[in-house]
């Protein structure tokens, strides 16, 4: 449980990291969107691709699955409006999943310790069982 937790940190840290990628990028250089998306230094963004873009598809991430079309519906817009218009758009997504990852870092900050002591509690009756 942790771990999904930890992946699920992981994939809003990468969101969020392509986003202030993208930013720049849109102001200043405008490149085309599927350059853009294939240029992006941050890794973890396999689950986007040029089937987002063409068509309205949610993510597939371990998110949940309103999260995922959310992600999806980003995507999809990504390059359809103008410049400013985009701006505000990635700096909305940007906010987005900035509280995704708080909120997801704070589960894992309770509930880790949670699922290590149950763990080890279970581990030591497991063990004095077997004695």
């Amino acid at each position: 449980m942790a771990n999904k937790l930890q992946q699920k940190i992981t994939v809003c840290t990468s969101l969020y990291d392509m986003a202030n990628y993208l930013l720049p990028e849109i102001k200043i250089k405008q490149t085309p969107v599927m350059d853009l998306l294939k240029s992006c230094p941050v890794s973890n963004l396999d689950f986007i691709n040029e089937q987002m873009i063409k068509y309205k598809t949610p993510a597939i991430t371990p998110l949940s699955a309103e999260e995922n079309e959310a992600i999806g519906r980003f995507v999809y817009s990504f390059g359809k409006y103008d410049v400013n218009n985009q701006i505000a758009q990635i700096e909305e997504f940007k906010q987005y999943v900035f509280g995704l990852k708080c909120k997801y870092e704070e589960l894992y900050k309770t509930k880790s310790r949670l699922y290590i002591v149950t763990g080890v509690s279970f581990g030591i009756i497991v063990s004095l069982a077997l004695v």
